[in-house]
C-alpha cells in the first residue's frame, strides 16, 4: 500500500479502480464499502471480475444485496457465473471432465470454445440492473476484441439495451480457454464478433479512469489490486491451471506497473513546471493490494470469510495510514 498525500474527502474527486481477480472481487467489494465513507466518489473503473465491482458500485448496490449473493456463490460452486460444461467449479478447484474433454480434443477441436458457459453471469447481471436501473455514479470498463487484440473501453451510454450491456460487462470477466466467447456484442455504433476478458489488455485501468477525470479540479485514484504484487512461491504451483494463474499475474502487473507509472511521470512534471502551467491538477493516487492467500477460484464458504477478515484488516491498515499522513 502506498499513499501519495491524502486529500480530505470535501475537497477531492475519487475515482476508484478495481483490478481483475476473480474470486477475490468479494474482497473488493467487502473493502470498498469499509472505505467509501472517507472519500468523495464521482467514478469507478475495473476490468475483469472488478468490472462486476466498479458495476455493483456505481449502481449504489446496497452491501446486504450482493452479500447474500455472495454467500449464495460462495457455497454453490459459482453456478451464479459458470455454467459446467466440459469443466466446472468444485470446492474452489477446477476440475475437468476428461471423459468428455479428451473425445473433443481428438475428434472436433474446431467445436471447443470454453470448459464452462458464462451465461449464467450475464443472467445475474441483467437481474441486478433490473433491481437497480439508475447508475449514481460514472462507470467505465473494458473488453478485448479478438477480431484486432484492440482493448475497447465502455460504458452504460454506449448501450442501447440492458440486455447488451449486461452482455459486455459478463464479457469483461470471461476468461479465454475457461469460457466461451462473447459473440455479437451489439454497442450503438458497432457489432463486435467476438470478445473476452478486459483484463488480458488492460488488467488495472487507472488510465481509463486519469482519462475520464475533469481537468483542472482537484482529483485522486484509489486502486483496490487484487492480484499480489509478490508472485506465487513455486512450492504452492501444484498443476497446469496454477502455473497458468502465476503467468498471467505477472503480465497484470506489468501491465498495472506501467499505468502507474506513466500516471506518475504526469505528476512529476506537473510538480515540476506547475499546475497553472500545464491546466491539469496533482493527482494523488492510493493503491491497496490483496495480500490474502485465496486463489481466483476459490468460491468455497471459508474462502468468503477468510476475504471478509482480510478486508477488515486492510481497512484498519489504511485508516491508521492516513492518520498518520494527516
Amino acid at each position: 500500500m502506498f499513499i501519495e498525500n491524502p486529500i480530505p474527502k470535501q475537497k477531492t474527486n475519487t475515482w476508484f479502480v478495481f483490478s481483475g481477480g476473480g474470486a477475490r472481487g468479494c474482497w473488493q467489494w467487502d473493502l470498498y464499502h469499509l472505505i467509501k465513507h472517507l472519500f468523495h466518489i464521482v467514478g469507478f473503473t475495473g476490468t475483469s471480475t472488478g468490472s462486476l465491482t466498479a458495476m455493483a458500485a456505481a449502481l449504489d448496490i446496497p452491501y446486504a444485496y450482493l452479500d447474500k449473493l455472495f454467500e449464495q456463490v460462495f457455497a454453490n460452486n459459482a453456478k451464479q457465473i459458470f455454467k459446467p460444461g466440459d469443466g466446472h467449479i468444485k470446492n474452489g478447484k477446477f476440475k475437468i471432465n476428461k471423459l468428455k474433454l479428451i473425445p473433443k480434443l481428438i475428434f472436433n477441436r474446431k467445436g471447443l470454445k470454453g470448459m464452462m458457459s458464462i451465461d449464467p453471469l450475464v443472467e445475474t447481471i441483467e437481474q441486478i440492473l433490473t433491481d437497480f436501473p439508475e447508475w449514481k455514479y460514472k462507470f467505465g470498463f473494458n473488453v478485448v476484441d479478438l477480431h484486432t487484440g484492440a482493448r475497447i473501453r465502455l460504458t452504460p451510454d454506449d448501450f442501447d439495451d440492458r440486455h447488451q450491456l449486461a452482455r459486455g460487462i459478463a464479457a469483461s470477466c470471461n476468461i479465454p480457454g475457461l469460457c466461451g466467447p462473447i459473440t455479437d456484442l451489439r454497442t450503438k455504433d458497432r457489432v463486435l464478433k467476438c470478445v473476452f476478458d478486459g483484463g488480458i489488455r488492460d488488467g488495472f485501468p487507472l488510465k481509463q479512469a486519469f482519462d475520464s477525470m475533469v481537468l483542472g479540479e482537484a482529483n485522486q485514484a484509489v486502486g483496490l489490486g487484487c492480484n499480489p504484487k509478490e508472485m506465487t512461491p513455486l512450492e504452492d504451483l501444484l498443476d497446469i491451471f496454477d502455473y497458468v494463474g502465476a503467468a498471467a499475474y505477472a503480465g497484470m502487473n506489468e501491465m498495472m506497473l506501467g499505468d502507474i507509472s506513466e500516471v506518475e511521470l504526469v505528476n512529476n512534471f506537473i510538480k515540476e513546471v506547475g499546475e497553472q502551467a500545464t491546466g491539469k491538477k496533482y493527482t494523488p493516487i492510493t493503491m491497496i493490494y490483496y495480500k490474502g492467500g485465496r486463489g481466483v477460484l476459490e468460491f468455497t464458504p471459508e474462502s468468503r470469510l477468510d476475504m471478509k477478515k482480510t478486508a477488515k484488516e486492510d481497512y484498519e491498515r489504511l485508516v491508521m495510514a492516513i492518520s498518520k499522513a494527516a
